[in-house]
């Protein structure tokens, strides 16, 4: 028989998978240190926004930069204005100062930041901040690590532009988290990110999102591709999950099977091509696309199995978010059939789209 070209993991190997992640995610809350980051993000009870009042939501993610002009009205935003840009590489501190400088609003004096990498969350000031601890998804963020970032951009907007500003800050998958805030109990709510990069948060308690980063997972047999991927990335040996199955990498194992097999096949230049190729392509190119895409959903359906056996709640709703796994081939379908291997069906887990959770969450940090 054939050696396929792009190899799936078995049933069997995905439920160890699983076991590890709930194994990693059980001992990370207890205080262990493993693989999964475990982010207790305390909301403090400081309001910085009065009823009525003007400021402003913005979010940094992977590749693109949202900003929301908003209005309190009780306890929910009321977005005024909302605009979308592609966000440069955030290579140094300078490139992400400059970058602030040019989003923030100058009729807001408040602002409330989901940036979407790790953060060591603290509260400064009665206000949600995060000191960055490394830097993802080819952002390098030189200058930038081991810095408290809302403080970083307060201090150079004082300095550069003569501007107070408060800025409260969390990591986008918190920001995820309390977006789902409007479809259930916190108890039931799990935040996903599976699009350039992957992550998961859970509320620990009404006033506690844990941001997992678990993407950085590590307890599980890296692919042939996927070994190369990451020694030739600019963080070799961290996030070894989310380079096997997100869409910052996925149409590189893509290259990389067409260039080791020596296929007639042009080489692609980001997942949203993948996505092309799985729907309308040559036979064998098309094969190639939409196993990773099914690779990379067995591995995703994992990781939410194992965090549904965590919670040990009859139902969970997970707020989706992410390109990839609303849009690639199949995706959440695959997603959801692997669930059902796992004994997991019927209405016990519901996957959910908000539209525009990340500036939703990110307009509720000024307001807890």
């Amino acid at each position: 028989m054939k050696t396929p070209l792009i190899p799936l993991y078995t049933t069997d190997e995905l439920k160890k998978i699983r076991e590890n992640f709930m194994k990693e995610l059980t001992e990370a809350s207890q205080g262990t240190t493993n693989s999964l980051a475990f982010l207790k993000n305390t909301l403090p009870l400081h309001e910085m926004v009065k009823d009525g009042e003007i400021y402003q939501a913005i979010t940094i993610g992977g590749t693109i930069c949202k900003n929301a002009l908003c209005k309190r009205n009780g306890k929910s935003a009321e977005i005024i204005e909302l605009r979308q840009t592609n966000l440069p590489l955030i290579t140094t501190r300078g490139i992400f100062l400059e970058l602030m400088r040019q989003q923030i609003d100058q009729h807001a004096n408040v602002i409330g930041l989901s940036f979407a990498f790790p953060l060591n969350p603290i509260v400064r000031q009665e206000r949600l901040d995060g000191i960055l601890l490394k830097s993802t998804k080819e952002h390098t963020c030189e200058g930038l690590i081991g810095k408290t970032i809302g403080e970083e951009v307060e201090q150079d907007m004082r300095t550069t532009l003569q501007r107070n500003i408060k800025i409260t800050v969390a990591n986008d998958t918190v920001c995820l988290v309390l977006s789902g805030l409007i479809q259930a109990d916190s108890s039931a709510i799990v935040g996903g990110i599976v699009g350039t990069g992957t992550n998961m948060g859970i509320f620990l308690d009404e006033k506690t999102v844990v941001n997992l980063e678990s993407g950085n997972f590590s307890d599980l047999k890296q692919t042939a591709t996927g070994i190369l991927i990451d020694k030739d990335s600019a963080n070799p040996g961290s996030h070894i999950f989310e380079k096997e199955v997100s869409g910052a990498y996925l149409y590189k194992h893509y290259n990389l099977v067409v260039q080791q097999n020596h296929l007639p096949f042009p080489l692609l230049n980001s997942s949203e091509d993948l996505f092309n190729v799985a729907a309308d392509a040559p036979q064998e190119s098309m094969t190639i696309a939409r196993a990773l895409f099914k690779r990379s959903a067995g591995l995703v359906a994992a990781q939410i199995s194992g965090m549904y056996d965590y919670k040990k709640q009859p139902k969970l709703i997970f707020i989706m978010e992410g390109t990839l796994f609303w849009s690639g081939y199949e995706y959440k379908q695959l997603v959801e059939d692997y669930l059902r291997e796992f004994g997991i069906g019927g209405d016990a887990i519901s996957f959910v789209k908000i539209n525009n959770s990340d500036i939703i969450g990110s307009s509720q940090l000024p307001l807890i």
